[in-house]
């Protein structure tokens, strides 16, 4: 198991084939295992790179430095220790803006970037999750580690997100137990992350040719947040498979390997074909969204454990102000009596707003 020992963290990678480096950067709450169906075949006169990212995998665990320009410094200290000089890089999800990252900040060494379904160079926008919506961008962050270190969770969401691989248990059973294996902070720190990326002016700097490859069926990042991205580069395409979630390289396996062997053989011609700046082939379907009684069916009842701490901990806080202000004097008395009842009313409704939506009951 080769391990890079940075300053700070140990990087574990896996290494495959010889030739033409091409690095292979996985998303969040993911490993390099993402790129078993890659290594199992690798393309022709290819050498494989792919990391395990800081908090995730088989990599260190620091407890910080949890955020994009740190993970493309990890990669650049990967490739300067392997002698690399100048590379491919397929990135997902989380992988793909951080191989945008580096691409910005060592443009030399990127020959080219193929990139599925990444977040939006624009930030993803976490507040657009469902029935979650109204909680918040910033409490969707924090909720968001929490809920993936329960396999119920995990083994829902991610069928959801794969739909090409709802059929596959074991598949998801692995895919889910690499997610349970993931440091918490890791994947809250990537989240926060993700909604905070602000890198579209930097992609109008890029020279390399770019493929952005998206699912008409990802829930997680819809073709349409992804065309300011696209619109922003040089030389860059958009293609959207329909037929496709959140994992292209693991739902599609034969379609990827095919595309991904033309793209290193000539990424020109490959967006030549699909039509620069946002066309899309082939057309994608169109797929209505649930009914919300249907989301909230399926998710709340998984987010409810995670949200009662949050409503204990805003009624412990109301606590500890009225005996605060108790022993300041009996003057302030009532008004702390009345700040612990409103935390009791506003801890019922953090908790009774969703049972409610679900007709759960007290």
């Amino acid at each position: 198991m080769p391990m890079l020992d940075l300053p700070d963290c140990r990087l574990h990678y896996r290494e495959t084939g010889s030739g033409a480096p091409l690095l292979l950067l996985h998303g969040n709450f993911a490993s390099q295992q993402w790129w078993a169906p890659q290594f199992a075949d690798p393309p022709a006169g290819r050498r494989l790179i792919a990391p395990d990212l800081r908090g995730l995998g088989d990599s260190g665990r620091p407890g910080h430095g949890y955020d994009v320009p740190c993970a493309a410094a990890d990669v650049l200290a990967l490739l300067d220790a392997l002698d690399i000089e100048r590379c491919d890089v397929v990135g997902h999800s989380l992988g793909g803006v951080v191989a945008l990252q580096l691409a910005i900040l060592q443009p030399q060494r990127i020959r080219s970037l193929l990139l599925l379904t990444p977040a939006p160079a624009d930030g993803i926008r976490l507040d657009h999750l469902g029935p979650l919506a109204w909680l918040g961008a910033e409490r969707i962050a924090r909720l968001i580690p929490t809920l993936t270190q329960h396999h119920a969770t995990m083994d829902h969401l991610l069928p959801h997100a794969l739909p090409g691989l709802r059929e596959d248990a074991a598949q998801i059973a692995k895919l889910c137990e690499i997610a349970l294996a993931c440091d918490p902070a890791a994947i809250a720190g990537y989240t926060g992350a993700l909604a905070g990326l602000r890198l579209l002016p930097a992609l109008a700097t890029l020279d390399q040719p770019v493929l952005v490859l998206a699912g008409a069926l990802d829930p997680l990042v819809s073709p349409q947040s992804l065309e300011p991205t696209v619109a922003q580069l040089r030389h860059g395409a958009l293609l959207i498979w329909s037929d496709c979630g959140h994992a292209p390289q693991l739902e599609q396996v034969q379609p990827f390997r095919t595309l991904l062997a033309d793209w290193l053989a000539d990424a020109s011609a490959v967006l030549a074909d699909i039509g620069l700046h946002g066309v899309v082939n082939p057309p994608p379907i169109v797929i209505e969204p649930p009914p919300p009684e249907q989301l909230l069916e399926t998710t709340l009842p998984l987010t409810l454990p995670a949200l009662q701490p949050a409503a204990n901990e805003l009624l412990q806080s109301a606590f500890e102000a009225a005996q605060q202000a108790t022993q300041a004097g009996t003057a302030v008395s009532v008004a702390a009596v009345a700040a612990v009842e409103t935390a009791v009313q506003a801890q019922a409704g953090l908790l009774q707003r969703p049972r409610s939506w679900l007709h759960l009951g007290d």
